[in-house]
């Protein structure tokens, strides 16, 4: 499918999925940021290439399922706006291939489907589907998310971090305390004579954090100028 045409779209009259406002934050997201409020947050004229292409795609939605898609597309959870957006994608596809579009037809049994496709004589029915793994509690995840916040802000001049969270507490860790114990195990190790260890074959190479019901274990790596928590867990 080719890419944004450059058209920016008149939606005054419709349902917005970004807010219209002047943006200036260009940083990262954050381990905590949900997609939708990152790409409504951040700056950037790639993103509002991304930001435009989503408007235009969303202006040829009936009004009648606009509204739904949209607040989909702007949830704080990443399943339900991932879901929207393989709707919105899918959508898009058969009306560029030359289909007529019916959303949530009448069909007999418990739910309706999300498309009733026909083009001449062709006519099927699609049901939008995505695949996001084994659920998990969505504040659990949350706490996780905060944490890699914390560790972000580790001072480790000399090491890459790898945090692998093997047990999520049923309450926010003290980030803290295991920021001060992540810097005072790194400070002990020699950047010129620590090798990456791949396991806890060696004592003091591998660092494991065990509070308030959480357990936290890091690996390192050596000869690196800044420090970066991976989403192991």
């Amino acid at each position: 499918m080719s890419g944004w045409s450059g058209k920016i779209v008149d939606v005054t009259s419709l349902n917005p999925v970004f807010d219209d406002r002047v943006r200036t934050d260009p940083s990262p997201a954050s381990h905590s940021e949900n997609s939708a409020a990152f790409l409504n947050r951040v700056a950037g004229g790639y993103l509002d290439q991304i930001r435009g292409l989503v408007e235009d795609w969303a202006s040829r939605v009936p009004d009648a399922g606009r509204r739904d898609i949209v607040a989909r597309l702007r949830s704080s959870s990443d399943r339900q706006s991932g879901a929207a957006f393989w709707e919105l994608y899918l959508h898009e596809t058969f009306v560029r291939a030359g289909y007529a579009v019916e959303l949530h037809p009448s069909v007999d049994g418990p739910r309706p489907p999300d498309f009733h496709v026909t083009r001449g004589a062709e006519r099927f029915y699609v049901e939008a589907t995505c695949l996001f793994g084994a659920a998990t509690d969505g504040g659990a995840i949350a706490r996780r998310q905060a944490l890699y916040d914390a560790v972000e802000r580790i001072n480790s001049p000399n090491f890459f971090l790898s945090i692998d969270v093997e047990v999520i507490g049923s309450n926010a860790p003290a980030t803290g305390q295991l920021r001060r114990d992540l810097e005072r195990w790194l400070a002990g190790l020699d950047p010129d004579a620590t090798d990456l260890v791949l396991g806890r074959e060696r004592a003091g190479e591998y660092f494991l954090w065990e509070e308030q019901g959480w357990q936290i274990g890091a690996l390192h790596e050596r000869g690196c100028s800044r420090l970066s928590a991976s989403v192991a867990g």
